[in-house]
């Protein structure tokens, strides 16, 4: 099961990002694609188990605010969840990593996928981020 929080974007384009990115995630072959509403909980459904991985912020509009991430991101991160950026960039979790990754600054960060796995983080982030560019195109 995949998570996503559809967020306030209601306008013609950002319906159709929405749509795009929910066909790619059902086209791979996922079981449910769920909004429960809201980004802490859903982080915390990965980090235990309950859901395969999450995603939030397609649009400048729909993305979680700081208060959701600041708890959201602690609890998962210790339970061993991988973050990535929606523009791209990787999270930086570790020192090794701060040297190539955009740093996760709570107040900066409105995008991401999250995963109990690095491989299905870097797979959803794939899908999520090539649906979005077709769509715009």
């Amino acid at each position: 099961m995949v998570i996503t929080d559809v967020g306030y974007e209601r306008s013609k384009v950002g319906v159709r990002r929405l749509g795009a990115a929910y066909t790619a995630v059902l086209d791979e072959g996922v079981r449910a694609l769920r909004v429960i509403g809201s980004s802490v909980l859903s982080a915390c459904w990965v980090a235990c188990g309950r859901a395969s991985a999450f995603y939030c912020g397609m649009h400048e509009r729909d993305c979680p605010k700081p208060w959701d991430w600041c708890a959201a991101y602690v609890i998962a991160r210790e339970a061993g969840v991988h973050f990535l950026r929606l523009d791209g960039a990787t999270l930086a979790t570790t020192p090794d990593a701060a040297a190539t990754a955009a740093p996760f600054a709570v107040m900066d960060c409105g995008s991401a996928c999250c995963a109990g796995s690095s491989k299905l983080a870097d797979l959803l982030q794939a899908l999520i981020c090539s649906s979005l560019a077709n769509a715009d195109e």
